[in-house]
C-alpha cells in the first residue's frame, strides 16, 4: 500500500511539472484549445438548460462539472501504467493552464503602453477583462492590466495547479468550486472549496 501511494504521488508530480513546464514552453493554441471548446460547450448547454428552477441548474452542474470529471475518473482508473497516467495528467494540467497567455497578454500591453500607444492598449485589455477601457489613461489601464493578470492568475494557474493534486486526473479540468462534506461538530456541514482540500 505504501509503494502504491510513493508511486501514485512520483506520477502525479511528474505530470504536474510536466504539465507546467509544457505551459512554458508551448503557447496556447489560438484554434481549438480544450478549455475554450469546454467554454463554448458550457455555454451552448447553459443557452438549452438555463431556466429560473434549481434543477434546471442542478442539471447544467451535472452536465458541465459531472460528465467531465466521471469520464476522467473511468480513464484514470483504466490506467495502469504509470507512464500513460503521467501522460495524461500532464497533458490535462498543461491544456488547464493559462501561465504562457496571461504573460503575452500582459507583455503585449506593457509594450503597448510604454510605447505610448493608448489606444492599442485600450483595445487589447478586451483579452484579458469585460472592463469597458474607452474612458481609461494610461495610468489606469496599467493598473487594470496588473489586476486582471492578478486576478487571472488565481483562476488559470493557481487552481488548476491545486486542483491537479487531487485524486483523478480529471479535477484540474473544472474550474468552479464543488462543495465538499467534511465532518463536522456541529449538525450542519461545512462545505469546502474542491481545490482547497
Amino acid at each position: 500500500m505504501r509503494r502504491r501511494r510513493s508511486r501514485l504521488a512520483t506520477t502525479r508530480s511528474t505530470g504536474i511539472l510536466i504539465g507546467l513546464v509544457l505551459d512554458h514552453l508551448l503557447t496556447d493554441p489560438q484554434r481549438g484549445h480544450p478549455v475554450a471548446g469546454f467554454g463554448t460547450a458550457a455555454s451552448w448547454a447553459e443557452k438549452r438548460l438555463w431556466r429560473d428552477d434549481r434543477r434546471a441548474g442542478v442539471g447544467y452542474v451535472a452536465a458541465c462539472v459531472g460528465l467531465p470529471l466521471v469520464a476522467a475518473t473511468v480513464i484514470q482508473n483504466k490506467v495502469r501504467r504509470p507512464v500513460v497516467s503521467t501522460a495524461l495528467l500532464a497533458t490535462v494540467t498543461w491544456t488547464t493552464l493559462g501561465g504562457s497567455s496571461l504573460r503575452r497578454e500582459g507583455r503585449q500591453l506593457g509594450k503597448l503602453l510604454d510605447s505610448g500607444n493608448i489606444e492599442g492598449a485600450r483595445s487589447r485589455l478586451g483579452y484579458l477583462c469585460g472592463r469597458d477601457p474607452s474612458t481609461l489613461d494610461e495610468t489606469e489601464l496599467a493598473r487594470a492590466t496588473v489586476e486582471s493578470v492578478a486576478e487571472n492568475t488565481s483562476d488559470a494557474v493557481v487552481a488548476p495547479l491545486l486542483a491537479s493534486t487531487r485524486v483523478t486526473i480529471g479535477d484540474p479540468a473544472h474550474r468552479p468550486i464543488v462543495p465538499r462534506r467534511r465532518a463536522s461538530t456541529t449538525s450542519l456541514p461545512k462545505v469546502h472549496c474542491g481545490a482547497c482540500m
